[in-house]
């Protein structure tokens, strides 16, 4: 979107956990598990620059229908351009079993980039979001895009392209 205001941007991150690696408890008329999930960003100098902390509560009543699924868990970070390691570490609390996820990434300084444009995020889904104020840049007009991880689509699925164009102009 056009905007005449410069803003930090936002850079949403989706963890995907394999349905089939999350053991339920059977509790009562719903299957119940919990992850905790831990997310670090570094700074060139390994440097915290932004952390999450969290514990998922699954509680469902069919979770064979989980277990041949994924469980997608969204957050996000506020990062100005530069370098960065990114590190997710999730761990199951029934079992304790732990995966963990780390990748390198670069946020680039738009201020000299001839086209300044985000990543382009891929999803398949949309969901009614009920959030009010968010600075999610998947939240729009009262819709989350949830983006798809796996990059894999059937071609019965609707394919949604989502991108931010800063600072257009006319040359």
């Amino acid at each position: 979107p056009d905007s005449d205001r410069p803003r930090a941007p936002d850079h949403p991150v989706s963890v995907i956990v394999p349905g089939n690696e999350i053991p339920f408890t059977r509790s009562s008329d719903q299957d119940k598990a919990t992850l905790d999930v831990l997310g670090v960003v570094l700074d060139p100098e390994k440097r915290p620059l932004g952390t999450v902390r969290d514990t998922v509560k699954l509680a469902i009543n069919q979770s064979q229908l989980v277990q041949r699924k994924n469980v997608q868990y969204e957050s996000g970070f506020t990062l100005p351009s530069g370098k960065y390691h990114l590190k997710f570490v999730v761990r199951e609390n029934q079992s304790g079993r732990m995966g963990s996820f780390e990748t390198d990434l670069v946020v680039p300084d738009l201020k000299n980039a001839p086209v300044k444009m985000s990543s382009i995020v891929l999803a398949s889904q949309l969901q009614p979001s009920t959030k009010k104020k968010s600075d999610n840049p998947l939240l729009r007009d009262g819709n989350e895009i949830i983006p798809s991880v796996t990059h894999v689509f059937s071609a019965n699925q609707h394919l949604y392209l989502y991108f931010e164009v800063y600072d257009p102009s006319r040359s």
